[in-house]
């Protein structure tokens, strides 16, 4: 039986199948017409390797291992379940796969993310200015690289006007060092740019109130972005494109938990914090910001959590330039909330 790489959702396999030679037709999983097509055997090394980082067991915690590499590398994610299973069986040569429950393997030392955790417990309530347990800052940009994206066209900053007056072009870029509060990304005094991939997401993330009226420029990219992309490192971080190359166990299992640290990084970013805590919340990812700003980057890119696009910190604003400004105003806004 064929496959293609609509069955899978991974960049390195998509690669490796769609060559310009491929045979095409209809896959015999996912039925896709018309696509390049492949044989099991083709990605047998790939994925014996990659689940050698599972250990089945009997223990009733053991999953699936398709729900294991779904949850972990976003493999065969929203794919039919039981066909996901079948070609998984075929490709490593086990047709009793799906009765069998496998757990990951466990880091001998402490996880990225642990470390992170301990890190930001120290600098907001022990050490301000020289913790002990910062990250590795030698090891961090090398990771932060697989997640570059470079971006082009416009983005959206906005401000909520003092009357019906709007701000001009000028007054719609970074404050002057000595008026910077600190804020989600930059220390106090330390300016950068807040923007948004659209109108709606930029006029969300001032928090305006009913009445308000805001003030939304719009920015040109005029030079390429080069940014770090958190908003789903598990989609952009393919096991084989990285790992898969060194041929190392060991190597694989810590870039499990490093992506499992980037998306913790990512939510970091994105998560609302009320005011009375965000002086002391802010610590932790005005470092990480300044790590990404050390490591070459214009900025950094993440999900907003009020609006329905994405957000930009900009270092810097010398490669946007200020096309218009509009002014909306407030009428309402919409909550919506849970039970917790």
């Amino acid at each position: 039986m064929f496959y293609c790489a609509n069955c899978f959702g991974d960049e390195y396999i998509t690669e490796k199948i769609n060559k310009p030679n491929a045979r095409l037709g209809t896959c015999d999983y996912c039925r896709s017409d018309g696509v390049a097509l492949s044989d099991p055997n083709e990605l047998m090394d790939e994925f014996e390797f990659l689940m050698s980082i599972y250990k089945e067991t009997s223990d009733n915690k053991g999953k699936c291992i398709i729900d294991c590499i779904v949850e972990d590398w976003e493999i065969f994610k929203g794919r039919e379940r039981l066909t996901s299973v079948q070609l998984l069986g075929n490709i490593i040569g086990d047709t009793s796969l799906g009765s069998k429950l496998f757990v990951p393997a466990t880091l001998t030392q402490i996880t990225p993310k642990e470390m992170w955790l301990n890190f930001c417990n120290e600098l907001i309530s022990q050490h301000r200015f020289l913790p002990d347990n910062q990250p590795d800052s030698a090891y961090l940009p090398v990771l932060f690289h697989n997640l570059e994206e470079t971006v082009r066209g416009y983005v959206y900053r906005a401000r909520i006007q003092n009357g019906v007056i709007k701000y001009k072009k000028t007054e719609m870029g970074m404050p002057l060092p000595q008026l910077t509060r600190g804020g989600r990304a930059n220390p106090i005094g330390i300016p950068y740019f807040y923007a948004a991939s659209n109108v709606d997401t930029a006029i969300a993330e001032t928090r305006p109130h009913p009445g308000n009226n805001v003030s939304v420029c719009k920015f040109k990219i005029v030079h390429d972005l080069e940014v770090l992309d958190l908003i789903n490192p598990r989609k952009r971080i393919s096991p084989f494109k990285i790992a898969y190359q060194q041929g190392d166990e060991n190597y694989l299992l810590r870039l499990r938990y490093d992506v499992e640290f980037l998306c913790h990084l990512g939510s970091e970013l994105s998560k609302p914090i009320t005011p009375d805590v965000a002086e002391l919340e802010y610590l932790p990812t005005q470092y990480l910001c300044e790590l990404i700003k050390k490591s070459q980057f214009d900025g950094v890119k993440f999900q907003s959590s009020v609006g329905n696009g994405v957000n930009y910190t900009l270092f810097s604003q010398s490669k946007i330039k200020p096309i218009s400004v509009l002014s909306y105003y407030i009428k309402e806004l919409k909550y919506t909330s849970e039970k917790i």
